[in-house]
Parts: structure tokens; C-alpha cells; sequence
């Protein structure tokens, strides 16, 4: 296991899991912030090799962050993880602080190349070949071979994806539909370059390229284009959500019962990794975790505490476990 330990921050949890899955990949350590804010008290609490941070977010977007990192004395390399990746605004980013920039949809090998020019004095593992498992349901337009390797080549890790995917974009949609009511078009512009990287990651391609087109519009102001598009976008990605929450379903009534002691013993490790802040066990209790958030009894207050360790959120999961 490697010492260098990388902090992620980006306001989309399905992006968060799965750049994760990624750098886990090479041995690092992997600490997780869904908030440019979150991401500044990270950086006091933890020291860190180097940092991804998405570029556009809400509240604080990521040069801001960055400022602010830089002004405090932060001199690691931060990575800003970006839609708009083009060689040309290579400059642009740097004037805002940043070291470089990773593209998105991450490709593993730019990762690589990322990873091994920023990290020079520290040994990396190589990554085995992604074994790509079969994928036998069918999503309407989801490329579920991409999404299963971006989710590291296993279905469990899909299936997690999705779920997350599903439950966060669930929210968006009421966040969207708030910004259009107030006519705050830059922030609709935000949420829906969410959902298109987001989208992008499950392989549901055609979601994301309408979202994609809903974005430009955004960032040009072009609001009759977005009223003409966005009750067949919304249509669409209703349609895609319930579908996934179909598999979802059908898969947790195929799973095996699992007893509650096996449960709150799972729930006790992992409040315990978190009290000593290992991350290693944390990641390898949330895994097994994840298979228990369609459970009748715990399953809701599981899927709330997975939430939480996404976002680094130890002490807000640790009170839910305590309530448990």
C-alpha cells in the first residue's frame, strides 16, 4: 500500500465513487469531499500528495477553492477534472493556480499519466488489466459495458454506481426545477454539467449528451433553447431513473436475507475504521454495506451513512450508526 494519500473533491457522488474506485486502484489513500468549502477544512485536518478537484461546482467552484488553498500555503499539486480538458486551456488553468488537468470522462491511462508526473517519489501500484464482467441487463441507452468498467470492471461495483447514480439525480432534478423557477440560469448550468458527467459515468450516453446541450445553452443564456428541450430531457431522464430503480429492485428481492446481527456487526467496524480514520477498512466495510440498503429494516439508515462516507462526512455517519 502506498503512503500517498489524494484527497477528491466534486459535488457529484457518483463522480466521487467512482474517481475513487480509480485511485484505489494504484494503492493510494482516498479521502473524498463533496463541497468546496468541506474541501478547505480537509486541507487544515489532512495532509495531502495531491488533489482532484472538479472545476465546476456550486456554492464555491473549484478555482475559488483553489485560491483560497493557495493562499493558505497549500503548494501540492491540484488537478482540476474538467469537461472543458482542450490543450488550449491548459494556460488558463494554471493562471488560476491549478498544476494541471485531467479531462472528463476520465480515461484511465490520462489518470496514469497524471498520477506518475505529479506523484514522482512515490511507488505506485500498477493497476491489473480491468477484467470486464458481463453485464447481461439492458439499460435503454446506457452503454453498460463503459459503465461497468468505469466502475472498475465488476457488476457489484456497477450496481453500486447505479444506485447512487439514481438517488442523486433524484435530488438534482428538484434542484433543477428550483433554478428554472427563479430564473437563475447559471446555477441550473452547474446541475445540469452534474448530471452530464454524472450520466456520462454510467455510460448513459444519450442522457448526457442532451444535458450536454442543455449546458451550452446555459452558459450562453440561451433560455428558449432550454424551454424547448427541457420537459423531453426531463421526460427522458425520468424514464432512465425508474428503469434503473426497476433493476435495482429486482436485484435486492434476488439477493439473500441477511441477518441483523451481521448487519450492526458490519456497522460497528466501520464506525470503528472511522474513529481511527482508516480509510483502507472504511472503503472495504462500505463495499459490503452497499449490499445491505434494500433491507427492510436498516436499509434506509444504511444508504444515509454511505452517503455521508462519500462525502468524508465521518461524524455525521458515526451519529447515524450511534442511533442504530
Amino acid at each position: 500500500m502506498s503512503s500517498a494519500r489524494v484527497l477528491v473533491v466534486d459535488d457529484v457522488m457518483t463522480n466521487l465513487k467512482v474517481l475513487e474506485g480509480l485511485l484505489q486502484s494504484y494503492g493510494l489513500l482516498v479521502d473524498l469531499c463533496d463541497s468546496g468549502l468541506k474541501a478547505l477544512d480537509k486541507v487544515y485536518e489532512q495532509d495531502y500528495h495531491i488533489i482532484f478537484m472538479d472545476y465546476l461546482m456550486p456554492d464555491m467552484d473549484g478555482a475559488e477553492v483553489t485560491a483560497r488553498m493557495r493562499k493558505t500555503g497549500v503548494n501540492v499539486p491540484i488537478i482540476a477534472v474538467t469537461a472543458a480538458g482542450h490543450a488550449q486551456a491548459k494556460e488558463l488553468y494554471i493562471k488560476k493556480g491549478f498544476s494541471d488537468f485531467l479531462p472528463k470522462p476520465v480515461d484511465i491511462n490520462e489518470m496514469d499519466g497524471i498520477l506518475r508526473k505529479w506523484l514522482p517519489g512515490i511507488t505506485l501500484q500498477t493497476p491489473q488489466a480491468i477484467k470486464q464482467e458481463a453485464f447481461s441487463v439492458v439499460i435503454s441507452g446506457v452503454d453498460t459495458s463503459r459503465g461497468v468498467s468505469m466502475s472498475g470492471g465488476t457488476i457489484d461495483s456497477y450496481y453500486n454506481t447505479l444506485l447512487i447514480f439514481h438517488d442523486e439525480i433524484r435530488a438534482k432534478l428538484t434542484d433543477i426545477k428550483n433554478a428554472l423557477e427563479k430564473k437563475d440560469i447559471p446555477l441550473f448550468t452547474v446541475y445540469i454539467h452534474a448530471i452530464k458527467s454524472a450520466s456520462s459515468n454510467i455510460g448513459a450516453m444519450e442522457i448526457s449528451k442532451e444535458a450536454a446541450f442543455l449546458e451550452a445553452a446555459g452558459t450562453r443564456g440561451d433560455t428558449d433553447a432550454i424551454k424547448r428541450q427541457i420537459s423531453q430531457f426531463f421526460t427522458d431522464l425520468d424514464a432512465l431513473l425508474n428503469e434503473i430503480y426497476a433493476i435495482i429492485s429486482a436485484r435486492a428481492v434476488q439477493s439473500t436475507p441477511v441477518a441483523e446481527a451481521d448487519i450492526l456487526s458490519h456497522l460497528t467496524q466501520i464506525k470503528e475504521a472511522m474513529d481511527n480514520f482508516d480509510t483502507e477498512q472504511i472503503n472495504e466495510i462500505a463495499d459490503i454495506l452497499q449490499n445491505f440498503v434494500h433491507d427492510n429494516t436498516h436499509g434506509a439508515i444504511i444508504k444515509k451513512i454511505l452517503q455521508h462516507k462519500l462525502a468524508g462526512e465521518y461524524d455525521e455517519a458515526i451519529e447515524l450508526i450511534d442511533a442504530v
